[in-house]
């Protein structure tokens, strides 16, 4: 695979992920800070960091499929501590 197909695949990830993870991100931020689910349930607020720090190792240096994994798993996230 050529290096401009790989990189052309990573900005597509990219543009196609962001917005996804910024949608969830603001109804999180809508009822929560980090802060507060941290004091409000620990454990879930641990499962909600490791996401993140997973999503943004992913932005900077992985594949397009890892940006899609690990950005389909911080939505999650974000909808689980939404609703908590």
């Amino acid at each position: 695979m050529s290096r401009r197909i790989m990189t052309g695949r990573l900005d597509e990830a990219i543009r196609e992920v962001g917005p996804r993870v910024a949608t969830a991100a603001l109804a999180f931020e809508a009822r929560w800070t980090r802060l507060t689910l941290r004091n409000h349930d620990p454990k879930l607020a641990g499962a909600f960091e490791a996401a993140l720090a997973d999503f943004g190792q992913a932005m900077t240096a992985r594949s397009s499929t890892e940006i899609e994994n690990a950005g389909s798993k911080l939505c999650r996230a974000y909808g689980v501590t939404h609703r908590s």
